[in-house]
């Protein structure tokens, strides 16, 4: 038999620590990009950190003006303020894929003036030749291009918007020069600075665009957005039947307290009210046609993504005691984005 030498003997374990990684919350992040670094897991872990109906703070990494988001009752994050983004103007003349909605689309993804390089998607608009086209002098628009195959933008200016949610008359939202007018005038800071008009956008450039009219298949969506990387136009219509599961501001009206029918109208003042209270804030900012904003204070009208035909867009429109779900609008028409996470 063996023999043991004498002594003390210990037997050690190394144990390793394990860090999970701790999830992702929503004060994680800075930018409206950051949706776009976002795995599915991360995702649903940041809105489950967004209690429904609170706004919370991001910027837009191209030009750092900043907005406030929400997750609503239908469950998705949407932009509660309108987009702002100036096409053309210094910084935003070029876009990316990196910090813009710029996807591939399957054939002839980069038709539309797109160049690509390393797997990132590069997009200059064309607005070479109509740079007057970003402000708004009283009512009219600069040299306003009535064309639908050119993207441009007009600048809104700062004009705030406040509604009285109590009046039952037909009357404009009020105008304010400045959030400091409209804060002076005895409205919160949150009211006033919720009701910037933002930009107004023809279908093209919402769309991200130089050919759009090529895009002619009823009910198609469109890949690519203005909207930041991460985010999105919401989806018009994509049946005939304008039902609830298939257009993203139907299911908003739904949440909204509006019963939406087949004809896509309602007459639903409560509804109405809703679409401009907490957390959803859809201006009256009306729209630009033919060199002209066209009813600011009084008719809202949104973009989506969807394609009614060659000449038209589907669109949101509302007024005081009328709502529209799926109507067409001109694409050379100048509107207002509202973009919801991806």
């Amino acid at each position: 038999s063996s023999v043991q030498p004498s002594g003390t003997y210990t037997n050690t374990i190394t144990f390793t620590a394990v860090t999970k990684p701790k999830p992702k919350e929503i004060s994680d992040l800075e930018y409206l990009q950051d949706f776009a670094e976002l795995d599915e897991t991360d995702l649903a872990s940041v809105k489950s950190s967004m209690p429904m109906n609170s706004a919370f703070i991001l910027k837009d990494e191209r030009d750092e003006k900043e907005y406030a988001i929400a997750r609503l009752a239908d469950g998705k994050v949407w932009m509660t303020q309108n987009l702002d983004l100036c096409i053309g103007c210094t910084g935003v003349d070029v876009l990316t894929s990196e910090n813009t909605d710029l996807n591939e689309s399957g054939s002839g993804a980069y038709s539309n003036g797109y160049t690509v390089s390393d797997g990132v998607i590069t997009w200059t608009p064309a607005t070479t030749t109509i740079t007057s086209n970003y402000l708004i002098v009283d009512s009219t628009v600069t040299s306003w291009v009535d064309s639908a195959s050119i993207p441009y933008s007009a600048e809104g200016g700062d004009i705030y918007y406040y509604t009285n949610d109590l009046d039952e008359q037909y009357t404009p939202d009020i105008k304010y020069s400045s959030r400091n007018e409209c804060i002076n005038d005895g409205h919160t800071a949150e009211e006033c600075a919720h009701y910037h008009v933002g930009n107004y956008y023809n279908q093209t450039a919402a769309i991200a665009s130089n050919v759009s009219r090529q895009l002619i298949e009823q009910y198609a969506v469109a890949a690519n957005s203005i909207c930041p990387a991460g985010w999105r136009l919401p989806k018009g219509a994509t049946a005939a039947e304008y039902s609830a599961d298939t257009h993203e501001f139907n299911q908003l009206f739904y949440t909204s307290g509006i019963t939406v029918s087949l004809d896509s109208k309602q007459y639903n003042t409560e509804g109405f009210i809703n679409l401009r209270r907490n957390p959803l804030y859809f201006v009256r900012g009306g729209h630009i046609y033919s060199e002209q904003l066209q009813a600011p204070g009084t008719a809202g009208r949104y973009v989506s993504s969807t394609v009614f035909n060659n000449l038209y867009f589907i669109n949101m429109d509302f007024e005081k005691r009328w709502v529209g779900i799926a109507d067409s609008g001109s694409r050379a028409a100048g509107l207002s984005v509202r973009c919801l996470a991806r």
